[in-house]
């Protein structure tokens, strides 16, 4: 159970660090898979 709210909350931290990049003008990023 720990570890299930670990991956989803890395997986959170990953797609809000995706959307600052995204906000930041950033167009070269990889996909979201990418990341794993």
């Amino acid at each position: 159970m720990k570890k299930i709210f670990h991956e989803e909350h890395e997986f959170e931290r990953l797609y809000k660090m995706k959307n600052v990049l995204l906000e930041s003008g950033s167009e070269h990023l990889p996909e979201p898979h990418m990341y794993f």
